[in-house]
Formats: C-alpha cells, sequence, structure tokens
C-alpha cells in the first residue's frame, strides 16, 4: 500500500492541472495563429512578354521553355535570354485584384520567394512577398491596397524593403546592387544592418567593396506626367499633360478613340479603332498623343547630359483586323513612338521606333519604316511590355544626336487596333559608366 495516498492524488492533481493548462495554451495559441497569423499563398503567374522565357516550377526540375503562360510557386526560377523578357503577376485569390508586379527584363534571373496573404480578412497582417535576382526588373506596387505590404528584395549585399505603393527599377549585379524609386517608399539595408531611406527620384544602392550606403540622383524623368496619373479637370478622361487626337483616311470609316483609364490600380491611356456596323475598319486610320517640352517654339535643352533614356510600358491587344507588321511601308505600327528633336546643326530630327505583335513571313512587309534606325519590335500579345532603349545619346550617329527635344508622341495606326500605355518616360542623367538596361 502506498505511505501517503493523499500526495499522490494531489501530485496527480498538479500534472493534470499543469497538462490542461499547457493543453489549453497551445490550443489557445494555435486558434490565435490560425485566425491572426496564419497565411495562404498569392497567386503567382508568369506572363510572356517577348520571345521565350525559361522556367523551373519546383526544384530539381529542368528548365522549360514557356512561350504564353505558367503559373509560379516558392522556389520557381526564371530566366531570359538576349532577346526576351517576362511579367510576373501577384494576385489575391480572394479579391482577385493585382498587388504588385515584376518586369524581368532581358538577360536577368529571378527566384520567387515567399508569396502570402493572411488567412482572413479581419487579420492585421500584410502582404508578404519576396524575391531574389540577377539582372534588371521594375517592380510595380498597386497603389491604395486594402492591406499592408511587405516586399523584399535579398541579395548577397544585403535588401531592399519596397513600401506600400510604387514604381521602382532595380539591378543586381556582381559590382551593384541598387534601387531607383521612381515614386513610392523604398529602404536600402546593408550586411551591417544599416539602413538608409531612398526617396522618390533618388537612386540607393550599396558598395560591394565597402559595403556603404550610397544615395544620389543620376537620372531624372525630364517627361512630365509619363504616368498618366494627372488629369484635365474639364475631361477626366485626358491627362493635364498630352494632347491627343485622331484621323483616318475616310470620314465614313470607324474613328479612333482615346482615353486615361484606371487598370490594376494605375493610370493607362487607352487608344482603340475598332470596326462597327455601317462604319468599316479596312482603311488607315491614326490615334495618338503629344507632349511638348518646354514650349512648342523653344525645345528642352539636354545637352549638359551624357545619358538620355526612353522607357515605354505598353500592351497591344489582338484584334481581327490588325495589320501584319507595320503595314506595307513600315509605318502603320500598333504602336509607335517619336521623339522629335534638333541637332548640333539646329536641324529638326526625328528617332522612330515601333512595336507590333502579327507577322506573316509570307506578306513580306518592312522591319522598319523609310526614316527608321532600328527594326522595329515583335512583343507578344495581350501581356504587359516595358521597352528601354539604352543610351540613345551613344546609338544615334554622332551628327544627328539630339541637343534638345522639342517633342515626344506615341500613337497607334494602321487598321484595326488597341492598346494600353501605362508609361512613357524620358530619363536623362550624366553617369560615369553607360550601361544600357534591357
Amino acid at each position: 500500500m502506498l505511505r501517503d495516498p493523499g500526495r499522490l492524488a494531489w501530485t496527480v492533481l498538479f500534472i493534470s492541472l499543469a497538462i490542461f493548462c499547457l493543453l489549453t495554451t497551445a490550443f489557445l495559441l494555435g486558434v490565435n495563429w490560425f485566425l491572426f497569423d496564419s497565411s495562404v499563398s498569392l497567386i503567382t503567374t508568369l506572363e510572356v512578354s517577348r520571345n521565350t522565357v525559361s522556367v523551373r516550377v519546383n526544384p530539381g526540375e529542368g528548365l522549360q521553355a514557356v512561350r504564353s503562360s505558367s503559373t509560379l510557386g516558392r522556389e520557381s526560377y526564371l530566366v531570359t535570354d538576349s532577346s526576351s523578357q517576362g511579367y510576373i503577376t501577384f494576385v489575391d485569390p480572394y479579391s482577385r485584384e493585382v498587388v504588385a508586379s515584376i518586369t524581368l527584363h532581358r538577360e536577368s534571373s529571378l527566384t520567387v520567394g515567399d508569396a502570402t496573404r493572411p488567412r482572413f480578412e479581419f487579420s492585421s497582417q500584410p502582404y508578404i512577398v519576396s524575391i531574389q535576382f540577377q539582372g534588371n526588373i521594375d517592380v510595380d506596387i498597386v497603389p491604395e491596397l486594402p492591406r499592408r505590404i511587405l516586399f523584399d528584395v535579398r541579395s548577397p549585399y544585403g535588401l531592399i524593403r519596397l513600401g506600400n505603393t510604387g514604381r521602382y527599377s532595380l539591378t543586381s549585379q556582381v559590382n551593384r546592387f541598387s534601387v531607383f524609386n521612381r515614386s513610392g517608399q523604398a529602404v536600402i539595408i546593408n550586411l551591417t544592418h544599416e539602413a538608409r531611406d531612398v526617396a522618390e527620384g533618388m537612386t540607393g544602392r550599396i558598395d560591394p567593396e565597402t559595403n556603404a550606403i550610397l544615395v544620389e540622383q543620376p537620372l531624372v524623368d525630364i517627361l512630365p506626367d509619363g504616368s498618366f496619373d494627372t488629369f484635365n479637370p474639364a475631361d477626366p478622361s485626358l491627362s493635364s499633360e498630352w494632347g491627343c487626337y485622331t484621323l483616318r483616311d475616310d470620314t465614313t470609316a470607324a474613328e479612333g478613340s482615346y482615353r486615361r483609364e484606371i487598370i490594376n490600380g494605375r493610370s493607362v491611356m487607352h487608344i482603340v479603332r475598332v470596326e462597327e456596323p455601317g462604319k468599316p475598319a479596312n482603311n488607315h486610320a491614326e490615334t495618338g498623343c503629344l507632349q511638348y517640352l518646354n514650349t512648342i517654339n523653344e525645345p528642352l535643352p539636354v545637352t549638359q547630359y551624357n545619358y538620355l533614356e526612353l522607357r515605354a510600358t505598353m500592351q497591344i491587344r489582338d484584334r481581327p483586323l490588325m495589320l501584319s507588321t507595320c503595314g506595307q511601308r513600315g509605318s502603320e505600327c500598333p504602336v509607335m513612338i517619336v521623339i522629335s528633336y534638333r541637332n548640333q546643326y539646329d536641324q529638326e530630327q526625328q528617332w522612330i521606333h515601333g512595336f507590333y505583335t502579327r507577322y506573316d513571313q509570307a506578306v513580306g512587309w518592312p522591319l522598319r519604316c523609310d526614316t527608321c534606325a532600328q527594326d522595329h519590335e515583335q512583343l507578344n500579345k495581350d501581356t504587359w511590355y516595358t521597352y528601354t532603349s539604352g543610351n540613345l545619346l551613344q546609338l544615334l550617329p554622332q551628327d544627328q544626336r539630339p541637343v534638345a527635344i522639342s517633342s515626344v508622341k506615341f500613337y497607334a495606326s494602321g487598321h484595326e487596333y488597341e492598346v494600353l500605355l501605362s508609361e512613357v518616360a524620358l530619363l536623362a542623367g550624366t553617369l560615369p559608366e553607360v550601361t544600357p538596361a534591357g
């Protein structure tokens, strides 16, 4: 028989109470975690903007060439070559709205890390996205998200954390890790956990040799309202800075239209011409927008810069009567961009570049217009694409380089067309080293 059954009873009681308290605490913590801290994955999708992108969805698999789209998950790995580009979106699985997007430029690679949101709407936890990359990317975070977002870009040199809304260009190379904050909030953190804010219009970078964080302003956008964020109070469908127009050869044919819209939280210029009952679209038309830099009669000098780059983000939607390539003379692209300027001899010059989706080799129409310096570029239809020209001051012959910019124009032309433009920017600056982006 037990010597002290009362003590044993109390011991059993206390142990049972302790186990009960531990189980209750664990249960309550588990419920609290499930309700407030547990997460679900964002829908992460790749759309191929140009040519093909090599993708490894799961670790251990081989790379697969993707021509249109692919669903991505954690640890998915993407690679672009010298002529390809990818567009990655992170979508809230509940609202089905885009939270953020990444443009993966040419000769770049990217690994997807976390991409989550809270399981329940009442949770105060943020969206979380983390990536690591090599090369050049653009990141767009949608304005006015329903919750905070932590967007982390990691590298062996440190971390860049992007804020709740904005547009950013990032570079990660052997000797450079930087962010160009075009609009929004960005913080750059080095390996010793020193952090610095990078204000709008500034570039923050980590010196790989000293681990120092440098904040500077190498580039400025000299084209007002390149993102169509302002609007004309008299007509909110128009930008306050751009003047738009539409032309057609036959006044009885379908007419093109233009309007400023909000898509995925971003302002875009939507240009469209479609056939209507009694109004055909089987003849030439043109619809576009133009902006003068400085004034109509006084162009904007650019001799103080050694770098000048055009950036344009566009989506070309397929239409039944869209022309192959850019028409019979190479001058009717779904998107054409024209920079008018004066050279060192005070002569009026134009730099013209076009973009198209359809190509019928049997038709044999030219890949550039008579006055174009480069071939037009073929894009994949219905997908966002960001064009970067590189340094125009180096691409153009010496006697054709601009000393003053008169205007920038973009337009759609041909028969039927439908395009969206979310950005037309002209970046200028003085750089110690000029490396064209992709």
